[in-house]
């Protein structure tokens, strides 16, 4: 487990630390860091963790210092170690994360660290909304969307009981997201995190991830981990980005593919030795296999395939290679 360098406790909100992992996509960095230096951000810091081949690095670098973020450049693959190494690096007292995919709204990052001045909370996340309005990123949000709504939630370790599951199943409308169950509502992609208590629940779990054989599961095992051990997590539809959905139809049936993966990923990481996660797994392998049913009985093609993506991610078995 890594052991993050503690900050002073009387640091007030405005010491946060925003980490922005990267690969590969120079084009998409430039409009989320623009995005971020351009908002009413209350941050201590801005860091750029680049895993990109050494041409496309060295161009980040040059625009992540001109922005005025610092750079480092993370040579092993996978998302965790990147986040990990931005929480290692970082100095913040609260640590947001982002994607480099992501454009941000204005206030986002105080919406987001807001919620933490309560002590029993460490973790937030909020609103995630389609950047654009094109049909890939209407089949997107049909099949993958990110918006877990407007309502504000509190989620806390009752919310992880057999009979909160139970009550979740019945209103799955397709995917696992909005009234799913815990931990797959709480959020994706970008999340706010109190520094000292991520050495109560421990660091990104290398093996998950994005960049390894799992393809996904990090955020919902840190989510999980953060519940279990008894502390709270606040869904805050106020703290808002947009999400730079697949540019076309090829790369959105990539994201079906690892979205399956990372499901079955996080359950199969407890499958067996923890109730909750058991039936969870068996349950999404149900839902995968009944939403592919029930768009192609309805001829629903476009969105039938990615169905089907999603079913033959979840059945994925990592091994050394991806």
């Amino acid at each position: 487990m890594y052991e993050f360098r503690s900050s002073n406790a009387s640091h007030e909100l405005s010491t946060v630390s925003v980490i922005v992992c990267t690969k590969n996509r120079p084009t998409q960095l430039v409009n989320c860091l623009r995005s971020i230096v351009s908002t009413d951000w209350p941050c201590r810091e801005l860091l750029v963790v680049d895993s990109s081949v050494s041409s496309i690095a060295k161009k980040n670098e040059i625009l992540a210092k001109s922005l005025g973020a610092r750079y480092l450049h993370e040579s092993r693959s996978g998302l965790s170690y990147a986040r990990n190494r931005g929480m290692v690096e970082g100095t913040g007292r609260f640590i947001v994360f982002a994607d480099d995919d992501f454009i941000a709204r204005k206030r986002w990052v105080l919406n987001l660290v807001r919620n933490m001045a309560n002590a029993n909370v460490i973790c937030c996340t909020g609103r995630m909304i389609s950047h654009r309005q094109d049909e890939t990123s209407e089949l997107f949000e049909r099949s993958l969307g990110f918006d877990k709504g407007q309502k504000k939630r509190l989620f806390s370790r009752r919310d992880i009981s057999l009979s909160s599951l139970f009550v979740s199943v019945r209103a799955i409308r397709g995917r696992l997201g909005g009234d799913a169950p815990v931990p797959w509502c709480v959020g994706n992609g970008y999340f706010s995190l109190v520094r000292e208590a991520v050495n109560t629940v421990g660091s990104f779990d290398e093996s998950l991830g994005v960049g390894t054989p799992s393809r996904g599961g990090e955020e919902v095992d840190m989510f999980y981990r953060i519940l279990k051990s008894g502390r709270t997590i606040v869904y805050d539809p106020e703290a808002v980005i947009y999400h730079d959905h697949r540019p076309n139809y090829f790369t959105l049936k990539t994201a079906a593919y690892n979205a399956g993966a990372s499901e079955r990923a996080f359950a199969s990481k407890y499958f067996g030795t923890d109730l909750y996660c058991t039936i969870f797994f068996l349950g999404a392998l149900s839902l995968r296999v009944l939403q592919f049913i029930m768009n192609a009985v309805k001829q629903r093609r476009a969105v039938s395939d990615l169905e089907l993506l999603k079913l033959c991610g979840f059945l994925h078995v990592p091994r050394n290679g991806i």
